[in-house]
């Protein structure tokens, strides 16, 4: 029992000596580093991806992948990088023991985030123990910290083999790589012109942008008007949704319900695209039928990387209510004998509204009916729309909750019932109508 036991330190010890010896000729390997151009027959040891965009505050992942060009044991390098921009934060082992069924060890993975390296050492046990196929040495866990490129430099690569089982240099290439980190544009404000907009009249909306990279690195700027229970993302309808946008490629300004939504000529972007901030001025107005609420207006921009800022100003614009409305004819012309019930001589009136809320139509007279000391009561006058009504000098609605919209017609016919006492004459009385929301 005491032999058996003495038997696994033993070979515990073996095992620590070896790894002694590894250890002792990995550190010397500082002496080779990865040249310029390949080397035939070079075990070659990269980045992975090679480069790659993330944002400011991302975390992202680096793997050092190892494609041996003959059996190796032993790999070691640092992983230099812009400490002002990146950090790493973690050190995975990689696949390369799994993929070449061995026991192979990352016994080295330092991380120094104030110089900006990382050191990773990896190595097999045992001298029958070798690495053949690709696979990854380490995965290295990152986070961008500022806007800007930083290298993922493979330094003080060192690659070792056994020849004729004595520990040697491998011919090795390394592959560096790098990282961008952009920051979103930011949009710093987006500001109407006016509180409250009247439907059919122009205002603007102004954009202020903020591009790090300088705003020749903007693809788009868009601003969107929307009343208060939509979402920003959702459809554009002369509603309730809006959506306008400059294209900075061919200084085109356009509206995406048409042209006539936006007012080009009175549009404006900044000149000098150098600079890191600028606004931009959409003249723009909304249809007559644009729903009258309270309206939020909302900002993007859209840089050379396809990433975005925006930023809503929520409620910044009250819609008011319009009413436009017309008749086919502005006079009535009655004749009949007393006793008889009499209509217009052209008929039934057409009244057209525009209008961007729900209506009623009504219609009264100022008074009686009047001719050379004489009169006949307004009440003997009757309008018709979905009712009928008697007219008096107080309104009386004709047509109920008739729903907002464009050139919406409505007929209304008129009726006068002539007294059987009523003397002969040429009556005058004038008609007042309405459109009541």
């Amino acid at each position: 029992m005491c032999g058996a036991t003495m038997g696994k330190f033993a070979n515990a010890s073996s095992v620590l000596i070896s790894f002694a010896v590894v250890l002792s000729v990995l550190s010397a390997l500082a002496i080779q580093s990865a040249g310029v151009g390949a080397v035939p027959g070079a075990t070659s040891v990269g980045v992975s991806p090679s480069t790659q965009t993330v944002l400011v505050g991302e975390n992202f992942t680096v793997g050092i992948a190892v494609n041996p060009a003959e059996p190796v044991y032993g790999i070691a390098l640092e992983l230099r990088f812009d400490p002002a921009l990146v950090s790493a934060t973690e050190v995975l082992a990689g696949d390369l023991g799994a993929v070449n069924e061995t026991d192979f060890y990352l016994v080295v993975k330092n991380i120094f985030n104030q110089e900006g390296i990382v050191e990773l050492a990896g190595l097999t046990v045992g001298k029958v123990n070798t690495i053949s196929s690709p696979g990854t040495l380490a995965t290295i866990k990152f986070i961008s910290k500022s806007a800007g490129t930083s290298g993922l430099a493979i330094e003080d690569l060192g690659v070792r083999k056994f020849e004729n089982e004595v520990p040697v240099l491998a011919p090795s290439e390394a592959s560096s790589g790098g990282v961008l980190v952009v920051a979103p544009p930011e949009v710093l404000s987006v500001v109407p012109s006016e509180a409250a907009w009247d439907p059919g009249n122009e205002y603007t909306i102004t954009a202020t942008v903020g591009d790090n990279n300088g705003l020749s690195d903007l693809d788009n700027i868009i601003v969107k008007a929307y009343s208060g229970d939509m979402a920003p993302d959702a459809s554009d309808s002369e509603r309730d949704h809006y959506t306008f946008w400059f294209d900075p490629s061919d200084n085109s300004w356009h509206s995406s319900l048409g042209p006539e939504f936006i007012d080009a000529a009175n549009c404006f972007a900044p000149e000098d695209l150098s600079e890191n901030e600028g606004e931009y001025v959409f003249a723009v107005n909304l249809a007559k039928i644009a729903e009258p609420t309270k309206w939020n207006v909302c900002a993007q921009a859209v840089d050379s990387y396809e990433i975005q800022g925006s930023l809503e100003n929520a409620e910044a614009v009250t819609v008011m209510v319009y009413t436009e409305f017309s008749l086919d004819r502005y006079a009535l012309n009655f004749s009949g004998m007393p006793g008889e019930t009499v209509n217009p001589e052209l008929g039934p009136s057409i009244v057209t509204v525009t209008t961007n809320k729900d209506f009623d139509f009504r219609v009264r007279l100022p008074g009686d009916w009047t001719t050379d000391g004489l009169t006949m009561p307004m009440e003997t006058t009757t309008a018709t729309g979905d009712t009928t009504v008697a007219l008096t000098d107080s309104y009386q609605t004709v047509w109920t909750g008739v729903g907002y919209g464009e050139d919406v017609a409505r007929q209304i016919a008129w009726g006068l019932n002539i007294p059987d006492d009523q003397g002969p004459g040429t009556y005058r009385t004038s008609f007042y109508v309405n459109v009541a929301h």
